[in-house]
């Protein structure tokens, strides 16, 4: 009876473990332009399923450094996609993030040619034109804490805005006009406790506490070459003591 117990308790843990790890990743939003659409059954649909397939299949790679791009199908119906994990979470969460994303994307975009959705952990984005070497502007996202800093805000915004410069300053993989416009962006929300800038190939954040893994961080690797996949048969047709703001982080990697 206590080894059936103990078998019980121990089923029941892992039971527990399991769906903890596989927690839906943290939604933040998601940009649709709307500007074009795809026919149901069409072509480009299917080469889209095709692309969504390997960006999720790949995020299961432990040599990609959190970031992916492929292609598929040909020119019209091309489709060029990507993602990005955050630099900090582990190999296990950036696959969850990456296959959740791949799936909520086309309900919260559906039929749209070009997407874009965005998590806490992780970013995922497709598009007809190619998107590999750019820096996307239009897509923006500005978040901040609803509590302003009230204690010397000019000595504190001073203080932020110099540790978002050095964060960017030693982003060695992001090109010089992301680094510029992130941080230019991320002057709007720096009287708060907390900001984020997010756009589709870079991400910087601030906080008063610490919200991201420091034991985590990622060696830097050259960005794998980008993919071309075949297209799909016919028939588918906090502030210290010492004057500085530790919590920041910057993300970034664009394909030069």
């Amino acid at each position: 009876m206590d080894s059936l117990k103990l078998s019980t308790i121990l089923l029941s843990l892992l039971s527990l473990a399991i769906i903890t790890q596989a927690q839906d990743p943290t939604y933040q939003s998601h940009y649709c332009p709307d500007t074009n659409t795809f026919t149901r059954n069409s072509t480009y649909q299917a080469n889209l399923n095709l692309l969504l397939s390997s960006l999720s299949s790949n995020s299961t790679r432990n040599n990609i450094n959190g970031f992916y791009n492929v292609s598929a199908g040909k020119d019209p119906d091309e489709v060029y996609g990507m993602f990005l994990c955050r630099g900090d979470v582990s190999n296990s969460v950036c696959r969850n993030c990456v296959s959740f994303a791949t799936k909520d994307v086309l309900e919260k975009c559906p039929n749209e040619t070009v997407a874009m959705i965005w998590y806490d952990e992780c970013v995922v984005r497709y598009s007809n034109r190619n998107i590999f070497s750019t820096v996307d502007q239009d897509a923006t996202v500005l978040l901040s804490s609803p509590n302003n800093v009230t204690a010397q805000p000019e000595s504190f915004n001073q203080l932020v805005e110099t540790t978002i410069y050095d964060i960017a300053a030693r982003a060695a993989s992001a090109p010089p006009g992301a680094k510029k416009f992130a941080v230019q962006q991320a002057t709007a929300v720096i009287e708060s406790k907390g900001g984020r800038v997010i756009f589709a190939s870079c991400n910087l954040r601030y906080e008063l506490s610490e919200f991201y893994n420091a034991t985590a961080a990622a060696e830097a690797v050259p960005p794998p070459t980008p993919v071309a996949l075949s297209p799909p048969p016919a028939s588918g047709s906090k502030t210290s003591g010492k004057g500085k703001v530790d919590n920041a982080l910057f993300n970034c990697h664009v394909v030069l």
